[in-house]
């Protein structure tokens, strides 16, 4: 997969999804396949995953982005469930 981004309009605000070669962390020494950017509406995707990571790692991003719209106060251990019963019950292609 080549480094792109794509705009979308998501719940009322324009959002980027961006897929690249290396994903900003908050923590530098952090390593992550993703990243959701709240402030500035970006979600990061590392264009080196393998795809079924790329897809888990997009969807929990997603999630993210909906918990922080939402105000939901969900907790990490929530999102991370959300998204494995999402990514199980989803069947999509990425690439």
């Amino acid at each position: 997969m080549k480094a792109k981004t794509i705009k979308r309009k998501l719940w009322g605000r324009e959002w980027r999804i961006k897929f690249v070669k290396e994903v900003p962390t908050e923590e530098a020494a952090e390593a992550n396949w993703g990243f959701c950017d709240t402030g500035n509406r970006i979600i990061y995707v590392d264009i080196n995953a393998p795809e079924d990571e790329a897809k888990s790692t997009l969807l929990h991003e997603v999630i993210e982005a909906i918990n922080y719209t939402y105000d939901l106060e969900l907790d990490h251990t929530q999102i991370q469930t959300l998204e494995a019963a999402l990514f199980e019950a989803l069947e999509f292609e990425l690439r």
